[in-house]
């Protein structure tokens, strides 16, 4: 499949959005602080890079993917292990117990086997250089590697932090056909600023626009990426999330939590 012309570049623009507000168990983003401090970090063990395009045309993009149960602010990802709840390894204290690569189950949780847990929230802030509008015509989602879901135990951050912008919700489901689009829970909308996604928008330097798309695995292991789609006056293009690569997710709907905390619970 061949790579849109129009990915993010890798030069961090210090426009911080902050926190982007708690769904459910929560979506959360103070996480971006490091990301704008370094320009670069993993999520869905994928690297993401906050970008700006050197190009004068397109829309300035911040984005994060985060899992529907992400907590300490964003710092980390809730991961399905694939062990039952009773394991000797499940009831090991973060920090501690046998090691791979040097780290421990919690530290590295690829290394151990753990896939990022779905449903994600995908959040995308959109500004401009200038008072100039950008308008953003669509999100297409493209789904890879489809695998038997992991079964295990979920293991997941605490806290929970949030801002209060205004978001434009939708919500895909990978089980369906494409272009995978479905209604929104009625909750998500309680208890903060949001309304339904509808295309178009228009993003400008003065009003930047907010994207949150739930991206729900459905019953497989799937890996995905998705295509952003923008019109800047005579100009047109795609810009592709995350840059390279695809971001990966397993659904964890049914399986047995664990938070992680000193101890586990």
């Amino acid at each position: 499949m061949d790579e849109p012309r129009n990915g993010l570049l890798s030069r961090t623009w210090k426009w911080l959005l902050g926190a982007f507000g708690v769904v459910a168990t929560g979506v959360v983003v103070a996480w971006l602080t490091g990301l704008i401090s370094t320009g670069e970090a993993k999520v869905l063990n994928q690297p993401v890079r906050l970008g700006v395009r050197s190009e004068e045309a397109g829309p300035l993009l911040n984005i994060g993917v985060q899992p529907g149960m992400a907590g300490t602010c964003g710092k980390e990802v809730s991961q399905v292990y694939p062990y039952s709840t009773s394991d000797p390894l499940m009831n090991t204290p973060p920090g501690s117990g046998p090691r791979k690569n040097g780290k421990t189950w919690d530290e590295d949780p690829h290394a151990f086997g753990a896939v990022p847990a779905g449903p994600a929230w995908l959040t995308v802030a959109l500004t401009a250089s200038d008072d100039r509008a950008v308008v953003i015509t669509n999100v297409v989602f493209h789904t890879m590697d489809v695998k038997p879901g992991l079964t295990g135990t979920v293991v997941e951050p605490e806290k929970r932090c949030g801002n209060g912008v205004t978001y434009h919700v939708g919500r895909v489901d990978l089980d369906l056909k494409p272009p995978y689009w479905t209604s929104v829970s009625a909750d998500v909308h309680k208890g903060w600023r949001a309304d339904d996604l509808k295309f178009p928008y228009k993003a400008s330097k003065s009003d930047p626009a907010y994207l949150l798309i739930e991206v729900d695995p459905g019953s497989h292991r799937r890996s995905w990426y998705a295509e952003l789609s923008w019109v800047d006056g005579a100009t047109s293009g795609k810009s592709r999330i995350p840059e390279s690569g695809v971001f990966e997710m397993t659904p964890s709907k049914g399986l047995p939590v664990k938070s992680k905390v000193p101890g586990l619970n």
